[in-house]
This record gives C-alpha cells, sequence and structure tokens, in this order.
C-alpha cells in the first residue's frame, strides 16, 4: 500500500506516518530506535480512483466497496 496515490491519517486530520517507511512488525524507526506509533481511535487510509483499481486487482482490501467513503474533493471528504 505504499506504492501510488495513498496515505494514512489519524482522527484529528493528520498524517499517521510516511507510507514508505521501513517498519518491523508496525515500529517504526525513529531517532535510532524502534518505536510503535501513537495510537489513535480512528485511522483513514485516503486515495484515488487509480489506487482503488490497484486495490480490486490485487484484493488488496476484502469487501472494500461496503468500506468506502467517497467524495468529489477533500474538502468535501474532510466534513464527511
Amino acid at each position: 500500500m505504499s506504492d501510488g496515490s495513498v496515505f494514512v491519517i489519524t482522527d484529528d486530520g493528520k498524517r499517521y506516518f510516511k507510507e514508505d517507511e521501513v517498519n518491523r512488525h508496525g515500529h517504526l524507526f525513529d531517532h535510532y530506535q524502534w518505536r510503535v506509533p501513537t495510537s489513535h481511535q480512528k485511522i483513514y487510509l485516503v486515495f484515488d480512483e487509480a489506487q482503488l483499481s490497484k486495490f480490486k486487482q490485487n484484493d488488496t482490501i476484502p469487501d472494500i466497496d461496503k468500506k468506502l467513503i467517497s467524495a468529489d474533493s477533500i474538502t468535501e471528504l474532510g466534513k464527511k
């Protein structure tokens, strides 16, 4: 999921981590230590239609159509 137009945001709307960053079992390298990222109530995966096609083609996210929230703009998506 680190390839293409995709990023992860938290419940406060901020980017959670660098999606292409190397990780080990959910730990991210930070200041010479492998750390567990801060926990949040909700985490969202944001992507465009091209990325959706890749997900569907590779069956990356099972039942993805049932989980989608879509919008025509970032502003509209933020409101939803």
